[in-house]
Order: C-alpha cells, then sequence, then structure tokens
C-alpha cells in the first residue's frame, strides 16, 4: 500500500501548492493596503520580476485500512514537510512569465503502526540499520531547479528540467524502491502546481460571491483523482496589517480508474470524498495565501484473491477498504 499512500500524499501536495504560493506578510516590494474594498474586485496574480518566496508544506495524512482475514485494521501515518523557493525571473517582451521552483528541504516518513517503513530523512537509518534510498533520494532533490513558462492568461506553457530532475534522482527500473517517490515529480505536477489561471474567478467578485474549480490531477496507476469545488469569497480581512480575500473551500473528491500494467485485475477507487478549508489571497501581492485544508477519503482497494489456493469457491477478488484523512497547512516563510 506504500505507493498509493505516496501519490496521495502527491495529489495532496498538487491540490495545496495550487492553493498558495504566498503570504500575508508585509514585504518591500508591494504596497500595503489599508483600507478594505468598497465593491467588487478582480484577484489577479502578479509575477513582478524579481521576487523570491520561500513557503514551507505540512501534510499529516492517517489510513486505518481494512483487510479481509486480519483481525484487525491495520493503521498507517505518513507525514511530510516540504520548503520550496520560487523566483520570478526577467520579464519578457511577449508578456509570458518564467519561474523557477526550486526545492529547497523535503522530509516524508511513513509508519505502519509504530514500525518505521520509510524515513526520507538523508541523516536517518532504517531498523536494524538497513540503508535508507528514499533518504538518498530526497537528498537530491535538495537544490534542484525547473524553470517554468506561463502564459499571458497564467496557464503553464512550458516546463523545463524535468529530464535533468530525474537524471539527478538516479536509479529506476522495475525493482528500484524508491520509483514512486521519482513518480511524483513528473511534468503534471509542475503543471498542476503552476496552473494558476484555473482557479481564478472569471470576473470581480465581493464577499458572498462562489465561483466553481474543477480539477483532475493523473495519479498512475491509482488512475485521475477528480476534485470538484466550490470557493466562496467570504470577506476582506486584514491580517498581519495586509488586506486579503478571505476564501472558503468545499468540495468532492472522487477517482476514474486507471490501468496497473505491474498488476491486471487492480482497482483503486476514491468515493464520497470531501475537502474543506480556508485560504487567504493577498490583494496587493497578487497571490493566494495561507492554507488550511482538511480531507476524508474512503478508498476501495481491489485486487486478484491469491489467497483462495485454487480452492473452486474462492472469491476471484479482495476488496482492502481504507479511510483516509489529509491535514493540510502552509505557511509563508519569506518573501523579497
Amino acid at each position: 500500500m506504500r505507493n498509493n499512500g505516496i501519490k496521495l500524499i502527491a495529489a495532496a501536495l498538487t491540490l495545496a501548492a495550487v492553493l498558495v504560493s504566498d503570504g500575508c506578510k508585509k514585504s518591500t516590494v508591494v504596497k500595503t493596503t489599508t483600507t478594505a474594498p468598497s465593491g467588487p474586485v478582480e484577484l489577479k496574480v502578479k509575477w513582478p520580476a524579481g521576487r523570491h518566496m520561500v513557503q514551507n508544506f505540512d501534510l499529516k495524512e492517517n489510513n486505518e485500512m481494512t483487510v479481509p482475514g486480519t483481525p484487525a485494521p491495520m493503521r498507517q501515518t505518513m507525514n511530510m514537510e516540504q520548503k520550496y523557493g520560487m523566483t520570478v525571473l526577467p520579464d519578457r517582451s511577449d508578456g509570458k512569465h518564467e519561474v523557477e521552483f526550486e526545492f529547497l528541504s523535503s522530509h516524508m516518513m511513513m509508519k505502519m503502526g509504530e514500525k518505521v517503513m520509510m524515513d526520507t530523512d538523508s541523516s536517518a537509518k532504517l531498523p536494524n540499520g538497513q540503508p535508507n534510498p528514499a533518504g538518498d533520494v530526497f537528498k537530491k532533490l535538495s537544490g534542484a531547479k525547473i524553470r517554468i513558462v506561463l502564459d499571458a492568461s497564467n496557464q503553464v506553457e512550458s516546463v523545463e528540467g524535468i529530464d535533468a530532475l530525474q537524471s539527478r534522482l538516479g536509479g529506476g527500473g522495475a525493482n528500484d524502491p524508491t520509483g514512486a517517490l521519482k513518480s511524483m515529480f513528473k511534468e503534471d505536477y509542475f503543471k498542476q502546481m503552476m496552473n494558476f489561471g484555473r482557479y481564478m474567478p472569471t470576473k470581480a467578485v465581493a464577499p458572498g460571491d462562489t465561483w466553481p474549480v474543477q480539477l483532475e490531477v493523473e495519479m498512475g496507476n491509482m488512475g485521475t483523482m477528480v476534485l470538484d469545488y466550490t470557493y466562496t469569497l467570504k470577506n476582506w480581512e486584514l491580517r498581519n496589517d495586509r488586506y486579503c480575500a478571505h476564501i472558503g473551500v468545499e468540495g468532492t473528491i472522487k477517482t476514474k480508474p486507471g490501468d496497473n500494467p505491474q498488476m491486471p485485475g487492480m482497482n483503486i477507487a476514491i468515493d464520497n470524498g470531501t475537502s474543506s478549508g480556508e485560504t487567504w489571497f493577498d490583494l496587493d501581492m497578487g497571490m493566494y495565501v495561507e492554507t488550511s485544508l482538511n480531507q476524508e477519503m474512503k478508498m476501495t482497494i481491489t485486487v486478484p484473491n491469491r489467497r483462495g489456493g485454487g480452492a473452486p469457491n474462492a472469491p476471484k477478488n479482495m476488496t482492502i477498504t481504507g479511510d483516509v484523512n489529509q491535514v493540510i497547512n502552509i505557511k509563508l516563510d519569506s518573501v523579497q
């Protein structure tokens, strides 16, 4: 179940990243609005040349899995902390923007019960002194840079540096234990993260206004995660001496099936998932801000039954269910 959990984390990381790229703190590169807007405001993302942002991301996931024939549910926990930077490169004459994305630090730990199954801290060793290939992957990840080109509508036009990133991470192959980690950092990951134009209202908004946001996140053999959200502008809120759009987020989560060539007959589905929380958009800085989300999902995994031993009456498939909770918090570290 480890790879599926990593992909759920990847999807959560992508979702959270598109909701926030800056924070409601004072900055030397933007003015400070001291009065609340008196009417509708266009929420528009801004990319001033030279801006450098550092963001902290924290995800806690709890997964309780029920497997037929086992006396009690299996409890799996995963914690992920990541710090990344984004630097806006010099203005282009064609109105497009270039942003350099850099991984600064990452740490992921997974436990099954109390047993550590994965620890990506490069200084940590697994039980019994086992090598820690996952830790080596995240150590190599630190300092890696990706260049992203956005068009005038804030849609991602191109992503540069994926091949160099994958080469930097090394390894590969069917038996590579870190393959699921590396599969997180593909071109679609950065496209989902940086396509800000897809999450903005299409017209000026005032408190009480709503707008829809639909996302589809590719998750390999887990299929496609479909996120259907409603954003609601609650009010203009003064936070840390800056006026922000306080936005409520409510939505549903489900999956479309995908093929799993490594295990034919396997199907993973999420139905009736929910996500709720709030985020803030800094009106002057032109960026979504600190975010808090809570996501509840019920995952059903159907796999060929290999416990039947060929008995005539043995069921062909076995169904594993999982109750998943994800808590996401993002805070600004600095902006210059």
